[in-house]
């Protein structure tokens, strides 16, 4: 191979390289979701099924997700101006309606909750949990 040759496979391996690392920036940059966004995980760490989960957030909109399984989580995720809060209800296979949730929520919070067998903890309140 000539040097011309190899000089032109380096300068183009360089130059895909640069490529690739561009686009992966660009690609997660562009993935996240707005700063202006509430999220919020739901563990199922009960011994039952949630039939239906709700999720309810300032202004009195609503979201809902099918069955949870015990030990799967739920991910919402929903836009918040300002200041504002948000409450879960459970429903399981036991028929128990659970609710429960966040207090203060801005822009930007992730929360995370957790469905046990008879109510529903708030991250901030898991030093709280009690073996069942």
């Amino acid at each position: 191979m000539s040097i011309k040759a190899t000089i032109f496979y380096v300068l183009l391996a360089f130059l895909l390289g640069v490529a690739a690392v561009v686009g992966a920036f660009y690609f997660l940059d562009n993935c996240r979701l707005p700063t202006d966004y509430v999220q919020v995980l739901v563990h199922n760490k009960s011994r039952f099924v949630v039939k239906e989960l709700s999720l309810t957030y300032s202004g009195g909109k609503t979201v809902y997700t099918q069955q949870l399984a015990p030990n799967q989580t739920a991910f919402f995720a929903f836009p918040q101006q300002s200041e504002g809060s948000y409450t879960i209800v459970a429903q399981t296979t036991n028929n128990n309606l659970l609710e429960g949730g966040g207090g203060y929520i801005e822009p930007g919070y992730v929360e995370e909750n957790t469905i046990l067998d008879g109510h529903i903890i708030n991250g901030t309140d898991l030093a709280n949990i009690k073996p069942q």
